[in-house]
């Protein structure tokens, strides 16, 4: 695989953990769990964009992970990497 495919995983995935951490925070201000700010709509319609935006990236990054070895003819599914990468799909699509 090629350096610059890394460098994009690399980049979505990093993109996807800070959206996962602004989506968590912003539930547990919903919840009131974290600050004084319960019950507040809007946050709850940010967390629903945050997240949308993290299914997004998640599955992005899945495909630039998924592509360049399929090209080359390689079986990167059936790797340790291949089957976290799905698991990730599969829990940021539900």
């Amino acid at each position: 695989m090629a350096f610059e495919e890394f460098i994009k995983q690399i980049i979505l995935g990093t993109m996807s953990l800070v959206l996962s951490i602004i989506t968590v925070i912003l539930s547990a201000m919903f919840r009131g769990r974290l600050g004084r700010s319960k019950g507040h709509m809007e946050l709850l319609t940010l967390h629903k964009y945050f997240g949308i935006a993290l299914g997004v990236t998640v599955i992005t990054t899945f495909i630039f992970m998924i592509l360049p070895p399929i090209y080359m003819g390689d079986q990167i599914i059936l790797g340790t990497l291949g089957w976290l990468a799905l698991i990730a799909v599969l829990l940021a699509c539900s």
